[in-house]
């Protein structure tokens, strides 16, 4: 009883022209981005805060963080920060509350409807579900984010401003070419 054709050696593939179908594992490449923590905006909630320390320290940890992130990572925060409190309205009010509403001769009557937290408690989740992605904190995305390269210290960028440009720092020969170009 079989499951199929047996897997082709190397060498097979080699003498057949083909390749193999199993993607090659390469080695993984940091990042171009250094690596860095964004600074904290101001205007967060506490829930914010909370969660920007949390999600900076999972990052970090992954070693992934990096100053490019903030706009991400403030969105996320703020997301998350309003997905607890309609969460805790939810959970506060239930999720059918009462309206009252006037009829066109102005009498008020009642009507059960959806407490609104709870459609954006589900806009909010879905947004936290693409921004976990993007910051490659789900199962899905967790390998796809490369590590971010470490910060280079000033000797180093230095160093590579004089291995790019090295005509800057050589001085130059003015002198030596008007003696060259003297008549004799």
């Amino acid at each position: 009883m079989g499951f199929g054709r047996p897997r082709k050696t190397d060498k097979e593939h080699w003498l057949n022209g083909t390749t193999p179908h199993a993607p090659e594992v390469k080695p993984e490449e940091a990042s171009q981005v250094a690596s860095g923590r964004p600074k904290m905006p101001g205007h967060l909630s506490p829930n914010a805060i909370e969660a920007w320390k949390l999600v900076c320290k999972l990052l970090r940890a992954k070693g992934t963080l990096a100053k490019t992130d903030a706009a991400t990572l403030e969105i996320y925060v703020e997301v998350k920060s309003t997905w607890i409190d309609a969460k805790a309205d939810v959970v506060a009010r239930g999720q059918l509350v009462d309206e009252q509403r006037y009829s066109k001769s102005g009498d008020p009557y009642t009507v059960t409807i959806i407490n609104p937290s709870v459609q954006i408690q589900r806009d909010s989740e879905r947004q936290l579900l693409q921004l976990t992605k993007a910051l490659g904190l789900s199962p899905d995305t967790r390998e796809k984010v490369r590590r971010t390269r470490k910060r280079k210290t000033e000797g180093d960028e230095s160093n590579a401003l004089m291995k790019a440009f090295p005509f800057l720092l050589t001085p130059k020969k003015a002198d030596d070419d008007d003696e060259d170009t003297e008549d004799v």
